[in-house]
């Protein structure tokens, strides 16, 4: 079985969507119009509007240790893919993941950095790739933090934008390889 810690810490890295890609629409020779690019980019701050909204609630969410506000951010079939952990699939995996974090760490405690966010010219998907830290005391009073990268898709769902996929990677070693690696 794998360590609940990582496996939600893994989830923690849902993300900061801080700023949207433009892209420009094209007419039938292929053409960029005007007219066009300024639809594409009303869709595109449209989208990062809604993503910033979404990242503020997951944030929120965290700090306030919600489960059910941090269910309603995710699509009914999300995938969270993070380092030392089983897939995690769909919203009932998720509430079971959150519910079991937020109780072993009570203290947790995140940063989210956006580094790229791309919105799709239709407007229907968008992605991030950013840096996270997590840090908080696991049970037995042990402290712990992680930090690495992870990549969100967003698609809208349910009438709003929701978090279809999350692939998290530490770039810290996993807890007791250093002491490993030393022997």
């Amino acid at each position: 079985m794998s360590n609940p810690l990582n496996v939600l810490m893994g989830l923690l890295l849902a993300g900061l969507i801080s700023s949207g890609c433009r892209a420009g629409g094209a007419d039938r020779s292929g053409a960029r119009s005007e007219d066009a690019t300024t639809v594409a980019e009303a869709v595109s701050d449209s989208v990062e509007i809604a993503v910033r909204s979404l990242n503020e609630s997951y944030v929120r969410a965290v700090a306030a240790k919600d489960t059910a506000a941090m269910l309603d951010l995710f699509a009914n079939e999300a995938l969270v893919l993070i380092h030392n952990a089983p897939p995690i699939e769909g919203r009932a995996a998720l509430r079971q993941v959150y519910t079991g974090f937020f109780t072993a760490v009570p203290d947790a405690s995140m940063t989210l950095t956006a580094d790229t966010v791309v919105v799709a010219a239709s407007g229907e998907l968008a992605y991030e790739i950013a840096r996270y830290t997590v840090e908080g005391t696991a049970p037995g009073g042990i402290a712990w933090q992680d930090q690495g990268r992870y990549l969100v898709t967003l698609h809208p769902e349910r009438g709003r934008w929701r978090i279809v996929a999350i692939a998290g990677a530490s770039e810290l070693p996993p807890p007791g390889a250093a002491a490993d690696t030393a022997q």
